[in-house]
């Protein structure tokens, strides 16, 4: 899918700004009042896996931005790095909060651990986005980087003819992990063995091709559980026709499965918008989806009872056509996994491949990155499923970059 092309904009929770549900509490709570001042936070590390489309003329962007913090240290000094997660020289980011930076790498062949001192640190966010201009893997994949953790998930990808989807996995640290890899599908979940006791080297990475996990398969949604160490991991899905690229993207990790969910930013226009929902329990469960749109919240009939089978997962094709909506899903006592699935027509030249993933709501600073090739048109969409919101946007310049 196409990536914004100016800049970096910060949001800043006014009331209740939402990209999902949320309450905020009343001003007046004597448990608010009462409660000590934050803790400053003096670090951050979080790890980019890998998306690295492989195709001629690549070319990979790396983020990163401090938007603010409610500790006060929206203007003190601090440092960031990015270093190659298997070995090379720390590039520094000039990273100030608030404040952004980007920076273009030539080699996109590597992890990279970004790590930020002082106020940087405190709502420290980074993205990684890779072009690659030719070759199988033509388009842009994007992720959000995220720390090291024992617990994953991943919704999206397909293992059929055309179709190949890919896990990494990145270690930070200085002794192997082991990790199992779960994968549910639209038929059934697959041969478990297969995942089991998956050795991700000291300070390395494991790539691994789904097709080897669950071939032939769409729907996916991966469980990734470290039964030693810690790892982040990254999820790329690529599409061809005989030759043709037919898209690529980075599939988002998900939130863990839950009884609400809410997929913000759905982009109407023609072509395919398919909500895919993943049951991991072991009974079938019972969802309904509620669309939230510029002409206020509907509940098609036809969405009102959806059966998500056991183990599995169920595509659910949206009637999204001439507007752009939220999609929030509800499924009482039975927890889901959420994203929807984008590909483009290639009605306007480009047939590209994108997922918008379940968000949590905003309840404080967050950073959208509006910098990208191209002269891509830049949209922001936000929601509020569950009552009116306020929300301020701060443009923050690049550095070098004429002030917004």
């Amino acid at each position: 899918m196409s990536r914004p092309a100016v800049g970096l904009v910060g949001v800043m929770a006014a009331l209740t700004a939402l990209v999902g549900v949320g309450t905020a509490l009343p001003q007046d709570d004597p448990a608010e009042a009462a409660a000590p001042p934050p803790v400053p936070v003096v670090g951050a590390t979080v790890l980019c896996a890998d998306v690295a489309p492989d195709g001629d003329g690549r070319t990979t962007r790396l983020v990163a931005g401090a938007p603010g913090d409610p500790a006060g240290q929206s203007g003190a000094a601090g440092s960031a790095t990015a270093t190659p997660l298997q070995g090379g020289a720390p590039a520094p980011l000039a990273l100030a909060a608030p404040g952004a930076v980007a920076v273009a790498l030539t080699d996109a062949a590597d992890a990279l651990v970004v790590a930020s001192e002082g106020a940087p640190a405190a709502g420290l966010v980074v993205e990684r986005v890779t072009r690659g201009d030719g070759g199988a893997a033509r388009g842009l994949a994007g992720e959000r980087c995220s720390a090291a953790a024992t617990d994953l998930w991943f919704a999206g990808g397909a293992t059929r003819v055309g179709e190949a989807t890919t896990l990494t996995l990145a270690n930070p640290d200085p002794a192997p992990a082991i990790v199992d890899v779960a994968v549910l599908t639209r038929t059934g979940p697959a041969d478990a063995r297969a995942g089991e006791g998956l050795v991700v080297p000291a300070q390395g990475r494991l790539s691994v091709p789904l097709a080897d996990l669950a071939p032939d398969r769409d729907g996916l949604a991966l469980h990734v559980v470290a039964t030693r160490g810690r790892v982040a991991g990254s999820v790329l899905h690529t599409r061809l026709d005989g030759r043709v690229p037919q898209g690529v993207e980075a599939v988002p990790r998900a939130l863990p499965p839950a009884e609400e969910l809410v997929v913000p930013g759905v982009p109407r226009g023609a072509g395919e918008r398919t909500l895919l929902l993943t049951n991991p329990g072991p009974d079938p469960a019972l969802a309904s989806v509620a669309l939230t749109t510029t002409q206020g919240q509907v509940a098609p009939p036809a969405l009102a009872a959806l059966e998500v089978p056991a183990g599995a997962t169920l595509p659910v094709d949206l009637p999204l056509p001439d507007v752009d909506a939220a999609v929030a899903v509800s499924s009482p006592g039975a927890p889901l996994l959420a994203v929807v699935r984008v590909v483009d027509d290639g009605s306007g030249g480009v047939r590209e491949l994108a997922y918008a993933a379940a968000a949590e709501p905003l309840a404080g600073p967050a950073l959208v990155d509006a910098a990208g090739p191209g002269a891509s048109a830049v949209t922001l969409h936000l929601a509020a499923p569950q009552g009116d919101a306020a929300v301020v946007l701060t443009p923050l310049a690049a550095p070098g970059a004429a002030a917004p």
